[in-house]
């Protein structure tokens, strides 16, 4: 089995979209972590994902070096500005199309972007299909309770991610939570 852990509290910090949905978040930023894929910007990260399926993320990334004179890694916390250039061209070189598309494809990718549950979940099955037949995913998240607090719309999304987890993965992606709590207040 494959584990990822995580303090969901300390992942989140990194995180900044949606606070409703900021559990789903921290599990795209860790299980983009754990494939080697960009974390802080999920779109990103999607977009390393689609490339790698086709088997030319390296491809990519070695013209990204080649024309920029430093590695995609080292770019991608400037990206969403003064890379986007760098991106565009490079983005034209290799899809054979003009920089002015390279950077409207880079804005869609961004605008576009949507993160789901269902996709997330979705994510998971692909990543448990490169492993040994028969892997798991566990997840492992510290101090769930202390971040979700009085929020029931964070358990809420929790439930939800655990179960789609469980239906699109056949029973074999897991989620393990610690908590604490004040034991006078539950006696």
């Amino acid at each position: 089995s494959k584990s990822i852990l995580f303090n969901v509290d300390q992942t989140a910090d990194a995180v900044g979209g949606d606070p409703d949905a900021a559990l789903l978040e921290v599990f795209a930023k860790v299980l983009n972590e754990a494939q080697g894929f960009y974390s802080k910007q999920d779109y990103i990260a999607q977009f390393e994902r689609d490339l790698f399926k086709q088997g030319k993320l390296d491809t990519f990334k070695e013209l990204y070096a080649k024309e920029s004179g430093s590695s995609w890694e080292q770019h991608l916390d400037d990206i969403d500005t003064i890379e986007n250039d760098t991106f565009a061209r490079v983005y034209a070189k290799f899809y054979d199309k003009t920089e002015e598309e390279g950077l409207k494809f880079f804005d869609r990718l961004r605008e576009k972007y949507k993160l789901s549950v269902e996709g997330l979940a979705d994510r998971v099955k692909d990543y448990m299909e490169t492993l040994p037949p028969g892997a798991r995913i566990n997840f492992f998240v510290d101090e769930v309770g202390q971040f979700i607090g009085r929020r029931s719309k964070l358990m809420l999304n929790l439930q939800t991610i655990a179960e789609t987890l469980s239906t699109k993965c056949d029973g074999r992606a897991w989620i393990f939570v610690t908590s604490q709590g004040n034991i006078e207040s539950v006696i």
